[in-house]
């Protein structure tokens, strides 16, 4: 009968090169930045690693931080792009995290180099909105998106405050108002409908 080792995980053993730390952001109140975005990238890698998924995929790790990044923008109203499209985005950081630490080399001038392109790529990515939002206008008073895509008025503020300066934070889900907008979207959608079947 074998005996069953109990694996003692470290904070050393959990960190990531260049990142650092995991980091669950289920309780975050703002809207993860790109640094974020990979920390949780390696939390989920963890869990499932927990879970007796010793070597998993990467987009099975990049559709559960999508599932995340979705509830996480639904309570700030804000609608989102679509999930394969979040998913290209999540993979497609990951993979310039990755380019970087495999140019790692115990050679001096490429240590050199590579320590300045992990500085550079951290001073992009932490204070960095992951911006999901299906609205990419950079003036959202002038935004000429599909009803659908539009950012409500009342979050005009927020997104650009999480786009740049990062100072205020997600409140609760105003049902009242989420209700307005989307019965709100859906008659311009109708309309819009109307007019196009007119015109045919």
């Amino acid at each position: 009968m074998s005996k069953k080792t109990n694996t003692i995980t470290t904070r050393k053993c959990t960190e990531a090169p260049i990142v650092g730390q995991p980091l669950d952001i289920s309780d975050i109140n703002v809207l993860p930045t790109k640094s974020d975005v990979l920390r949780y990238f390696e939390w989920v890698r963890n869990q499932l690693k927990s879970e007796g998924c010793y070597q998993p995929q990467k987009k099975l790790i990049a559709m559960r931080v999508t599932h995340k990044l979705e509830q996480i923008w639904k309570k700030s109203s804000i609608p989102v792009s679509s999930t394969n499209n979040i998913v290209f985005m999540i993979l497609q950081l990951h993979e310039r995290c990755e380019k970087i630490n495999k140019s790692s080399d115990c050679n001096t001038k490429n240590a050199k180099s590579f320590k300045v392109a992990v500085e550079k790529f951290r001073s992009d990515i932490d204070n960095s909105l992951f911006d999901i939002c299906s609205c990419k206008c950079s003036e959202l008073d002038k935004c000429l998106c599909p009803a659908p895509r539009k950012v409500p008025k009342l979050e005009h503020a927020f997104l650009t405050d999480q786009r740049n300066l990062r100072m205020m934070i997600i409140g609760g889900i105003d049902q009242a108002e989420t209700k307005k907008i989307e019965k709100r979207n859906k008659r311009k959608e109708k309309s819009l409908q109307s007019k196009l079947s007119r015109n045919v």
